[in-house]
């Protein structure tokens, strides 16, 4: 009977200690198993941060005609002007091409402000008429001359390239200064006609 309790007892004690033993083996491995999961997520946390990009769009004015103007007149045309509901796109990349896609937009807003969200990396923000390759024909007007090897050169190059590293950036400046008679920002195209009283 002794020998029986003996037995038991020590069938006992190898049970558990084999429990322990598995309980520790199964906790390392999970340890083990966890740490690349942490690690990877904080990477894929850090990739998909995104950081403040605002400014303000502004427009100045020549003068087209008419009696010779004031000194004040000149001043208040250069005085750069809010530019509402100004849309621009963005693509991926530092040449503007079709095959990038347009892969945010925006508008600013009643005081010319805008302010966006993008990841780190490297962005060609262009205008409207930059979306798709340029027509000539769509240009051509009665006084208006455009010169296409300008605008094909104009095309591929973003209003602006746009650098995110890893924080904001504030206070970008956009001008557009206005042209007499011409009713788009597009460089290239020019005015032919007789001068305006």
């Amino acid at each position: 009977m002794r020998t029986y309790k003996f037995v038991f007892s020590l069938l006992v004690v190898i049970a558990i200690t084999t429990a322990s033993a598995n309980s520790l083996l199964i906790s390392g491995i999970s340890k083990k198993e966890k740490e690349p999961e942490t690690v990877s997520h904080s990477l894929l946390r850090k990739s998909l941060k995104t950081y403040k990009i605002s400014g303000k769009v502004s427009q100045t004015f020549p003068y087209c005609g008419g009696a010779r103007p004031t000194k004040e007149i000149l001043e208040r045309l250069a005085t750069p002007y809010v530019f509402a509901n100004k849309k621009f796109y963005i693509r991926r990349g530092k040449i503007n091409s079709t095959t990038a896609k347009i892969i945010k937009s925006f508008i600013t807003d009643s005081s010319g402000a805008f302010s966006i969200q993008l990841q780190p990396g490297t962005y060609s923000i262009i205008l409207e008429e930059q979306l798709y390759k340029i027509k000539e024909e769509h240009y051509k007007k009665p006084n208006q001359r455009v010169d296409i090897k300008c605008l094909n050169k104009w095309w591929a190059k973003p209003y602006y390239l746009l650098k995110v590293e890893n924080n904001n950036i504030a206070d970008l400046k956009f001008n557009f200064q206005r042209r007499c008679f011409i009713d788009s920002d597009i460089p290239c195209i020019y005015y032919t006609g007789p001068p305006r009283p």
